[in-house]
């Protein structure tokens, strides 16, 4: 049973990543090539539209990438299976983050929809297995304070070097994993952010309009967390 739903929601999660990027990627593309501005806003809906190298791209690194680092949540760290699946799903949300946002430094809202009603479907599925709903609702509102909250403050303090995509795409995931996993999570991120930064300064290629995109490092930052068990 457990490996049935591990497989089951492995293909779900990953195809509907691989779409939702490929979509994203597709339609932000041509606004751009027909002189749009791009904002973080959406954009018309094209569902004629799939850019198939992303997309491709994108199942391949949710499949391949988030089967083996699913694998080793069940059988080498002996995660329970519900939370090892939250991590999944945070690691194919942003994956399709880290594409988008390398690309066109953007956190669409459409991801961050899709980040909201997966937290919706994990918070009734620990209620619907008796888990009492007061104490996840506290948590869920915790991680959703801690993730979004940390990166609101950034953003005002650094007046614009953070944007309001940021926040919401750390708040979606604090709701997800809680405020304990999500504060690891923005260490590691804001810790390879810090690295990357002095690689830039050694070599003289960052400045005060240098603009760093989050999703890629908090998408590696999921990944040290999968790898290290954190």
């Amino acid at each position: 049973m457990t490996i049935a739903v591990s497989v089951c929601l492995l293909l779900l999660f990953a195809a509907a990543a691989a779409l939702c990027c490929g979509r994203e990627v597709a339609v932000r593309s041509q606004h751009l090539s027909a002189g749009g501005e791009e904002t973080g806003q959406a954009l018309p809906p094209k569902a004629e539209k799939v850019d198939r190298f992303s997309a491709l791209l994108c199942g391949g690194i949710c499949l391949v990438g988030g089967g083996g680092l699913l694998l080793l949540q069940l059988l080498f760290y002996q995660r329970p299976l519900l939370y090892s699946l939250q991590m999944l799903f945070c690691f194919d949300y942003l994956a399709v983050a880290a594409l988008v946002d390398k690309k066109f430094q953007v956190i669409p809202n459409s991801l961050v929809l899709g980040g909201c009603v997966g937290a919706a479907g994990f918070f009734a599925a620990q209620v619907l297995m008796s888990a009492p709903p007061v104490p996840l609702l506290k948590e869920l509102l915790l991680g959703l304070a801690m993730g979004g909250g940390v990166f609101l403050i950034c953003a005002l303090l650094t007046k614009g070097g953070i944007g309001m995509g940021d926040v919401k795409l750390f708040g979606v995931l604090g709701m997800v994993l809680g405020w304990t996993g999500v504060f690891d999570l923005i260490f590691l991120s804001v810790l390879l952010v810090a690295l990357y930064g002095i690689v830039l300064l050694l070599r003289r290629q960052l400045n005060r309009k240098s603009q760093v995109p989050i999703g890629p490092f908090a998408f590696a930052g999921m990944v040290l967390m999968m790898l290290l068990g954190v």
